[in-house]
């Protein structure tokens, strides 16, 4: 295909150029990344809002979110929306609705040469109660989420969900018990919402993290009516068995409340442990994801977050779309081509990436195992940092295995 942007998984999707690089939904800080970019609220994504990147981009709203559940940092922060354009390093950085949450957004990446590449993160191509349906960007390099990657996951659409909530609902009142709905407290409690209020007049109760994330979506423009579970109305309808409960997934259900239980998730299409199955997903299923993809008309299709289903959806792609394709994780974290000098050199390269922050010190033995793990193997390191001494980007600090930017 003769790309030259590189990308990998590294605790975060990691892409570079020629002349710089970047990481997107970071789950751990590593200071060689200057540039970090946050897709959306959900914890396996936003990690990156609590730790000092240089630079760290993400909507308002996924911070207000993130920070429901405790304090961000926002030294570094950059607010971006969708539509926004603008620069980190060599790349030009595009934004796009991703259609999943509240705030959430997928990236487009320009490199200085005109190859682009999309990052998905968490997506939706449908339109719900709360989003708008995310829309393809034509790219070089797609890397895109496999949570439900797989045939196996059609889902309902949203008009059949809402009368399936709504009727078990009111049949589980009737049956003298609480409906509760254990669900995400972000995308999908919001939407279960939604659909009671707009079909039903049942009065909806919220877990307290529930009314938090609920006074954010309120505070962007959504109409939301409930009552928090610590008042005293929410006690005297959950005595009297008058109310629904919306309850995070692992949420507890309060003392002597009688109650019929539903999961409210994506997963729930195979549900066999005696809740009622509600297949609301705020991902986008097989066949979204597989048109989303199309839309795109990539020349490579990386899959992540999905388990076996990336090794799946990559061979649908292969399949069905002709398109190369495969997990990320099978990406190699050292270019192949690369031998002999040119290996030292590639490594050269890492290890300035490594050791990258002036006026720390950097021992040997820390360089080489980070080294280590992106696949060179001593004695490479140790003619990359002689390379690197002799040509003045380094310098020996005191003694010979501790090292230094200049």
């Amino acid at each position: 295909m003769g790309l030259t942007l590189k990308v990998r998984w590294n605790r975060g999707v990691e892409v570079e150029s020629s002349e710089s690089i970047l990481i997107l939904d970071p789950t751990v800080y590593d200071p060689s990344y200057e540039y970090a970019l946050i897709t959306h609220a959900h914890s396996d994504h936003s990690k990156g809002l609590y730790y000092p990147f240089s630079i760290k981009c993400s909507t308002e709203e996924t911070v207000r979110l993130a920070e429901v559940y405790r304090s961000t940092m926002r030294e570094g922060w950059r607010r971006v929306r969708c539509g926004d354009r603008f620069r980190l390093g060599e790349f030009e950085v595009r934004v796009h609705n991703a259609g999943h949450v509240l705030g959430s957004v997928y990236y487009e990446v320009v490199s200085g040469n005109g190859e682009t590449l999309v990052y998905t993160g968490d997506l939706n191509t449908v339109k719900t109660l709360t989003m708008e349906a995310a829309k393809p960007t034509s790219c070089d390099v797609l890397v895109i989420d496999a949570t439900f990657g797989s045939p196996a996951f059609i889902f309902p659409s949203r008009e059949e969900l809402s009368v399936e909530v709504s009727k078990w609902s009111i049949d589980s009142l009737r049956e003298g018990k609480v409906p509760v709905f254990q669900t995400d407290s972000i995308g999908n409690a919001q939407e279960i919402i939604s659909m009671l209020n707009t079909m039903t007049n049942i009065p909806v109760v919220t877990h307290p993290r529930i009314s938090g994330v609920n006074k954010v979506y309120e505070s962007s423009g959504h109409r939301l009516e409930y009552i928090d579970l610590r008042s005293a109305d929410a006690s005297e309808l959950l005595s009297r068995r008058a109310c629904t409960l919306i309850l995070p997934k692992r949420g507890r259900l309060p003392s002597g409340v009688k109650a019929n239980l539903a999961l409210a998730s994506g997963w729930a299409l195979y549900l066999k442990d005696g809740r009622k199955p509600i297949p609301l997903s705020d991902h986008a299923d097989f066949n979204g994801l597989l048109e989303f993809i199309e839309g795109c008309k990539p020349k490579l299709v990386l899959t992540f977050h999905g388990g076996r289903r990336s090794r799946v959806l990559a061979e649908y792609v292969k399949k069905r779309l002709g398109v190369e394709a495969r997990p990320i994780e099978f990406c190699e974290s050292v270019f192949p081509e690369t031998k002999g000098k040119d290996r030292v050199r590639a490594c050269e390269k890492e290890v300035l990436r490594t050791v990258r922050i002036r006026g720390f010190l950097y021992k040997f033995r820390w360089i080489y195992q980070n080294l280590k793990a992106k696949g060179f193997s001593k004695s490479e390191v140790e003619r990359a940092l002689e390379s690197l001494v002799d040509t003045g980007k380094l310098e020996v600090h005191g003694r010979e295995d501790v090292f230094k930017v200049k």
